[in-house]
């Protein structure tokens, strides 16, 4: 066979494998990259490599930083998923700010063990930032976000 055309071949493939992977682009967080909200609870909670675990014995908050790559993101999400394990109800909102960090509004659900979903958040400027906010049960650990971007 003719190596060219393997070649073209292959870069046709992985073109069409780019295209496929850009209908869906979904941003998956691993949950250690979430901190504590309150500055004096840092001690409260341990980084893993499966997430962030609360030590302590009641609930405490945790910031987790939503990071979009969509340059021209104006639709907002499409979905918010949050896995976690412990015991309880997790909750956590979600929040967009526009480039003069004016809140766009926010989300929030609530969930027992294993994975739920946050309503969409939607917006219209380009500069949107996003964070979510939870609740984590005593002894509970925030495995995983995932987000799938939406655009117009």
């Amino acid at each position: 066979m003719n190596k060219q055309w393997l070649s073209a071949a292959g870069v046709a493939t992985m073109l069409l494998a780019g295209s496929a992977m850009a209908v869906d682009d979904r941003q998956n967080i691993n949950g250690g990259s979430c901190d504590n909200y309150y500055a004096g609870q840092e001690g409260d909670f341990n980084h893993q490599s499966n997430g962030i675990r609360n030590t302590a014995s009641v609930a405490r908050y945790v910031y987790c930083p939503i990071t979009m790559d969509e340059v021209a993101n104006t639709g907002g999400t499409t979905y918010v998923w949050v896995r976690w394990t412990g015991t309880g109800t997790m909750s956590c909102s979600i929040v967009g700010w526009d480039v003069n960090d004016t809140s766009l509004g926010f989300q929030s659900a609530s969930g027992a063990e294993g994975w739920f979903s946050i309503p969409n958040i939607t917006s219209e400027d380009t500069w949107t930032t996003y964070g979510m906010y939870c609740s984590l049960p005593a002894g509970g650990r925030l495995e995983k976000i995932a987000v799938r971007e939406a655009s117009s």
